[in-house]
């Protein structure tokens, strides 16, 4: 089991610009017991949590995650900086603002559907897992957002966790 702290992320609709500065969080998961791992299903990220998130003209949002666990699967290693690389699958985020603005985040699924990606990296000496990027949209934006988050639009998370107990990870 393991758990990790973040400083802050942030968040975006990528079509408009709009960014939201998240205050820190948590998240919590399990790592694959043993070595000699495929690479698919390496951990699961069964918790995750973010604190008030503020952006464009002052409005505070609380940005949970749906469907966990989410699933993580690595793909690359680089071990002369010690770096695997991968993907959060299953990635699924409601919205709701102050004012009673909701928005959904997740994959060409749909709202719900779990179908969202993350890009991901975790760097073994330091214990840093990142996230970079990935193929969230927006759905079923609706109340204040002033045209700052529009459905269909790609969306944008960046952060970092420091997880403890730190693992070692070398070859997906």
């Amino acid at each position: 089991m393991f758990t990790g702290p973040s400083a802050s992320a942030i968040v975006g609709d990528t079509a408009t610009g709009a960014q939201w500065r998240c205050g820190s969080g948590s998240a919590g998961g399990a790592f694959a017991p043993g070595a000699g791992q495929t690479g698919t299903g390496i951990a699961t990220f069964s918790s995750w949590t973010a604190r008030t998130c503020t952006g464009p003209l002052g409005i505070p949002v609380t940005l949970t995650a749906l469907r966990l666990p989410w699933r993580l699967d690595t793909g690359g290693y680089d071990p002369v900086t010690g770096t695997a690389t991968g993907t959060l699958t299953g990635a699924s985020m409601h919205w709701v603002g102050a004012a009673g603005g909701t928005a959904d985040f997740d994959g060409p699924g749909g709202a719900g559907s779990g179908t969202g990606v993350l890009t991901v990296s975790y760097v073994n000496g330091s214990g840093v897992f990142t996230v970079t990027g990935g193929n969230l949209h927006v759905h079923n934006a609706a109340g204040e957002f002033l045209g700052l988050v529009n459905d269909g639009d790609p969306w944008t998370f960046g952060g970092s966790f420091t997880l403890n107990p730190r693992t070692t990870v070398t070859s997906p």
